[in-house]
């Protein structure tokens, strides 16, 4: 019945992100329910519904648990498919957050680590789209650089860490240099065009 809803999309997208977030460990039905409602119909306009609904979550977090379902459920319903980029999903929050605040680290890094192990082809598309859009927003990229490159680990058990750290290193510089990866299909050329990059 949800998949046929003619409500309010930013009620339903809300109603799903919270009771996603109230889970005790994260449950994968409400971001395939997501993705299966904003692929059924105005695909643009749901997916923006999703992206408010987490942000007003991420803008609220009261424990790492809510974190950690918070970014799974963005990982599987809007970055893995491409509807909107990482440093998107950050501009309620202070960069700096990332750094500092337990929940906001716990979703940063629950986030971040689920993106460096996506399949090859979901992996550079989500590299394209991963910079801020907005010039004005260096502070962000900032934030984010910081974070990659001091609070970002693999996780414990990982069977390829090197591989790991490879990709960490390629998102960095999708946010440092993002001219370089965006309107690409695959890993970055070597030989990249000299481009202003961001401030650090």
């Amino acid at each position: 019945a949800l998949l046929d809803l003619d409500g309010d999309d930013v009620d339903v997208a809300a109603v799903c992100v919270q009771c996603c977030c109230a889970e005790a460990a994260y449950n994968a039905f409400y971001a395939e329910l997501l993705r299966l409602w904003v692929s059924r119909a105005k695909q643009k306009r749901r997916a923006f519904a999703v992206k408010l609904a987490s942000w007003d979550a991420l803008k609220s977090l009261e424990s790492p648990r809510k974190a950690s379902n918070l970014a799974k459920l963005a990982s599987a319903v809007l970055i893995g498919p491409g509807l909107v980029g990482v440093a998107d999903l950050f501009k309620p929050v202070d960069p700096q957050a990332a750094l500092t605040h337990t929940n906001t680290l716990c979703f940063a890094t629950v986030l971040l680590r689920d993106l460096l192990q996506y399949p090859d082809p979901d992996f550079h598309a989500a590299l394209r789209l991963a910079a801020p859009r907005d010039d004005q927003d260096d502070a962000l990229a900032a934030g984010l650089l910081a974070f990659i490159s001091t609070k970002l680990s693999p996780p414990r058990g990982l069977p390829d860490p090197a591989a790991f750290d490879r990709r960490k290193h390629l998102l960095y510089q999708a946010i440092l240099d993002p001219a370089a990866f965006r309107d690409r299909s695959g890993p970055p050329s070597k030989q990249k065009k000299k481009k202003k990059k961001r401030g650090v």
